[in-house]
């Protein structure tokens, strides 16, 4: 979905590699040099790692930022998009304990 966005006009995707934080250190200062520019994080495993120095980055950087998680705008990040796990381990646990009885 990303992809599609990006290939509208005026959009243009830089994907930074997050499996270290020297990496991640480097792609958001670059990234910051560019005006216009707004972070969308994915749900990995490494953006999870490293959630706590991505969103510091982005908050040094002033740049508006977007995560798959709730518990990135807990943390700091300023809005996410996608579902809260703890909410789904619940309804799930409710839906077995249907089940079982």
């Amino acid at each position: 979905m990303i992809q599609s966005a990006a290939s509208s006009p005026g959009i243009e995707l830089s994907v930074i590699d997050s499996r270290y934080a020297n990496e991640i250190e480097r792609g958001l200062a670059t990234f910051a040099r560019e005006p216009n520019g707004g972070i969308v994080t994915t749900a990995t495993a490494s953006a999870v790692t490293h959630r706590k120095l991505i969103i510091s980055l982005v908050r040094r950087y002033r740049l508006p930022d977007i995560y798959a998680f709730r518990y990135y705008p807990a943390d700091g990040g300023l809005a996410s998009y996608g579902p809260d796990p703890v909410e789904t381990y619940k309804r799930a646990a409710d839906y077995a304990d249907r089940i079982s009885a």
